[in-house]
């Protein structure tokens, strides 16, 4: 489970992204991805991890742990070696900082992304897994959050939006069709995620029990829904169904069951991934405008 959620991130995000942006500008949005995960993975070993898991405060983790410090072959991280948690917890890191590069795609130079990369990394990201998964504040409080859902969705997402709007319109918008430039790249890298997404949902439970069948099968169940929710939404709108749609309800059904896999129900599950690809589908059609 491990492999498939850090393995596959990278292929499945640079495929989905490639295809649905204009052809001119793919290779450009390729080499943001793959540079920016490969730094986010430097950052997270020498200060990231720490920053989120170490002893600190209520915000932020110390730096005991700085370039892994500590950390040996056989030391532990609740039922998994530590090793192993520090390249799960890479992945998340990294897929994260990518969903923002795709919300602001087309409209900021290759240096300045690397730049925001790093800053929100270390004043956002870090702080809010501390918060949420490190013992900090929001864990106090009592929040639940099984596999991201605060730390990386509606982390990536604020600021997603809110450097589209900072950023203004992309070059074009509004004289020429917007249309992604190859569906089946889409399709294979939307395959991609899907697959490496048991890793995060089910390898979150950190062991092959219960709570790893639970979060497998919702995963599973809140997916299909939202395709079946989305694409039944455009046919109804648009008097057709479309490859796009259906790619975009997987994406929207993962997201949305991602911070209760492992704490929901099936039936439940069902619900969130036809609320998710709904509502998915109203913010990309009305709520966008």
């Amino acid at each position: 489970m491990y492999r498939a959620g850090t393995v596959q991130t990278l292929p499945g995000i640079v495929l989905l992204y490639g295809g649905l942006i204009r052809s001119k500008n793919v290779l450009s949005m390729l080499a943001q991805v793959t540079v920016t995960f490969a730094m986010v993975c430097v950052l997270l070993v020498i200060y990231g991890y720490s920053m989120a898991f170490a002893t600190g405060n209520a915000f932020f983790g110390g730096l005991d742990m700085f370039m892994l410090k500590g950390i040996e072959l056989t030391s532990q991280s609740g039922t998994i070696y530590q090793l192993i948690h520090v390249a799960f917890q890479a992945s998340f890191a990294c897929i994260t900082v990518a969903l923002v590069e795709g919300a602001i795609a087309e409209r900021i130079r290759f240096s300045a992304v690397l730049i925001f990369a790093a800053i929100w990394l270390t004043f956002s990201y870090l702080p809010l897994t501390h918060m949420v998964w490190g013992g900090g504040f929001l864990a106090a409080d009592g929040a639940l959050d099984f596999a991201g859902g605060t730390v990386a969705h509606i982390n990536a997402a604020v600021a997603g939006l809110t450097g589209a709007y900072l950023l203004g319109k992309r070059a074009g918008f509004g004289k020429e069709a917007f249309k992604p430039h190859n569906l089946p790249m889409v399709f294979t890298g939307t395959a991609i995620l899907y697959i490496g997404w048991f890793g995060f949902n089910a390898g979150f439970a950190a062991a092959v029990n219960e709570i790893a069948g639970l979060a497998f099968l919702n995963t599973v169940v809140a997916t299909a829904g939202a395709i079946l929710a989305w694409v039944i939404g455009e046919w109804m709108a648009r008097s057709k169904p479309s490859l796009l749609g259906a790619c975009s309800g997987c994406i929207a059904g993962l997201v949305a069951i991602t911070p209760a896999a492992g704490t929901v129900g099936v039936s439940g599950a069902l619900i969130i991934g036809l609320v998710g690809g709904f509502v998915g589908l109203w913010g990309v059609t009305v709520l966008k405008r």
